[in-house]
């Protein structure tokens, strides 16, 4: 089985907008079963190879990172402008667990203020056709029955 590997660079962006797809993007490696990602950040002034380390190595990470490789002290091509980071291994109970629910959305709740007026009729239309194809499965049956 071939190791999965991923890679998203860095570069050009600032240290927040680095460090937020970087926290985007490693919990939905882990969950899609990805075994190495590597992270190019660039040699430049290392800023954001400090920040990019530190964050690697946080507890936010630890619940999915194995262990955080420096490119220039384990020899990987593009040296002080890289890190590998390599993902711990998703146990079988992990799996089941990593479902991803579809959301619902009750354009009557109070709680929800922003809903556009066509997202509500999108929302109504798609009820009162899902009401329909059922009334009319259930009126078929009943001629079937009959006959």
């Amino acid at each position: 089985m071939a190791l999965q590997r991923q890679e998203i660079d860095l570069h050009g962006y600032t240290v927040a907008e680095a460090l937020f797809r970087l926290e985007q993007i490693i919990p939905l490696s882990y969950s899609k079963g990805v075994d190495e990602l590597l992270v190019i950040h660039g040699k430049g002034e290392g800023v954001l190879r400090s920040e990019v380390l530190s964050f690697l190595r946080s507890g936010y990470c630890r619940q999915y990172v194995q262990s955080v490789q420096p490119g220039d002290q384990y020899r990987l091509d593009g040296g002080q402008g890289v890190v590998k980071v390599i993902f711990k291994i998703m146990k079988v109970a992990e799996l089941k667990k990593k479902s991803f629910p579809v959301r619902y959305i009750d354009v009557n709740d109070s709680k929800i203020e922003k809903i556009s007026d066509d997202t509500k009729a999108m929302v109504d239309d798609k009820k009162r056709r899902g009401k329909d194809r059922y009334l009319k499965m259930v009126n078929n049956n009943k001629i079937n029955n009959k006959g």
